[in-house]
């Protein structure tokens, strides 16, 4: 069984083939310039990712976020909260905005600063070109009732 697939320039020049040759199981991806010649570590496809992966994104959310917020509430809770932000192609979050709020202001507003004042991530690409990617991420705080 083959999977073929193939993306051209705008002018019908071929800029990349991905196919899976047959009895085998990793494909192989080889993109070309508008020349036709043969790109080296041509990137068909990777995601957008936080400068030291995954635990440095999460190391940088705990080291940033509210450790001590308040509501009116009457026992100690966890309010949760998703934020939606894109990474651009040049690294940057941008429009941070709030995907499923908490219910509090000041635990969707931190989630918020949190998240829009991140350093560079690594931007997605696609076709060997950074491309915007989305995100979703999800908040959890520890929320006291307020001192009376």
């Amino acid at each position: 069984k083959a999977i073929y697939l193939f993306h051209y320039y705008p002018d019908g020049q071929l800029a990349m083939h991905y196919y899976v040759p047959t009895n085998k199981t990793e494909a192989v991806v080889e993109g070309f310039d508008e020349d036709g010649k043969r790109i080296k570590h041509y990137i068909y496809e990777k995601d957008a990712e936080f400068k030291g992966g995954t635990k440095a994104w999460q190391s940088y959310i705990a080291k940033n976020a509210a450790r001590d917020l308040s509501a009116k509430v009457d026992n100690a809770i966890t309010a949760k909260v998703q934020v939606q932000f894109i990474i651009d192609e040049n690294g940057d979050v941008i429009t941070a905005k709030i995907f499923k709020s908490s219910g509090y202001k000041n635990v969707d507003g931190d989630a918020l600063r949190v998240s829009s004042d991140s350093p560079k991530w690594n931007s997605a690409i696609l076709y060997n070109q950074p491309v915007k990617a989305y995100r979703i991420q999800p908040f959890e705080y520890p929320l006291q009732p307020e001192k009376k």
